[in-house]
C-alpha cells in the first residue's frame, strides 16, 4: 500500500467518489498565545493498494506534538476495495475532521496515520507566535 496524496485543509467533503476541499495546504498556524485551540481542521489521505491487499486494515491517526501526542488517538478500519475494470489498484480515501484541537505549546505537530502497524504518512503543522491566521 503506499499513500496516493495527503493533505490539511479547513473543509473537505466526498460524495459519489469526487473530494470537495477548502482551503487545501493547510501547513502552519500562528497565534497570539499559547496554548491555542483550532476549531476544525480536515486530515484527508487516498491510500492505493493492490489486488492482495484489498480487505480491511487496521488504521490509527495521532497527532504528536513537541512534547507528545496532543490528543487521543483515533482508531478505524480502513477499508481497501479491490481493483476494477482496468485499474491496478484499488483506492480507499479517508477524510478526518479535528474538532477543537487544543495545541498547548508553539512548534513542530505532525497528523500521522498509522496502517497495519506501519506509518505510512506524516503530515507536518508549525504553529507559532505571531499574528492569528
Amino acid at each position: 500500500m503506499r499513500v496516493d496524496y495527503s493533505f490539511l485543509c479547513d473543509y473537505a467533503d466526498g460524495v459519489a467518489g469526487k473530494l470537495a476541499a477548502i482551503g487545501i495546504g493547510v501547513d502552519a498556524i500562528t497565534s497570539r498565545s499559547f496554548p491555542v485551540t483550532h476549531l476544525m481542521l480536515h486530515y484527508v489521505v487516498r491510500v492505493l493498494g493492490s489486488a492482495d491487499e484489498a480487505g480491511e486494515h487496521p488504521a490509527t491517526i495521532t497527532v504528536d506534538g513537541p512534547d507528545g501526542p496532543v490528543r487521543e488517538p483515533v482508531a478505524l478500519e480502513l477499508v481497501l476495495p479491490a481493483p476494477h475494470g482496468p485499474f491496478e489498484y484499488g483506492a480507499a480515501q479517508l477524510n478526518l475532521k479535528l474538532v477543537g484541537l487544543r495545541f498547548p505549546t508553539p512548534g513542530m505537530y505532525s497528523i500521522v496515520l498509522t496502517l497495519d502497524d506501519q506509518v505510512i504518512d506524516r503530515r507536518p503543522l508549525m504553529l507559532a507566535l505571531g499574528n492569528e491566521g
